[in-house]
């Protein structure tokens, strides 16, 4: 009965073990991720904004998805052309690059 004993323990301890480090593992991915967020962050507020007066005469501009070809600069969007049969719009902000001819 003793040595029940001991392996059932031994088990416990295991048990404890095995869920305190997933519990540690899933806190320093957390904090990991958390910092990678605050970078991401940091380099999205210190990328420099462009304006209406730099879109204008592109000919094509870069959002989070690729290059699209410029229809129309308006004041807070720029429409481009789609594979489809409509344009769309893609607001300055997230405009991220300009090709210019």
């Amino acid at each position: 009965m003793a040595r029940q004993n001991s392996y059932y323990r031994l088990a416990q301890q295991h048990n404890r073990d095995a869920r305190e480090t997933v519990a540690a593992a899933k806190a320093a991915r957390e904090q990991e991720a958390a910092a990678r967020r605050q970078e991401a962050r940091a380099a999205e507020a210190a990328r420099p904004k462009l304006t209406k007066a730099d879109i204008d005469g592109a000919t094509h501009v870069r959002d989070r998805w690729g290059w699209h070809q410029v229809v129309r600069v308006n004041r807070a969007s720029v429409t481009v052309r789609t594979v489809h049969s409509w344009d769309e719009k893609i607001p300055m902000e997230k405009v991220l690059e300009v090709r210019k001819p």
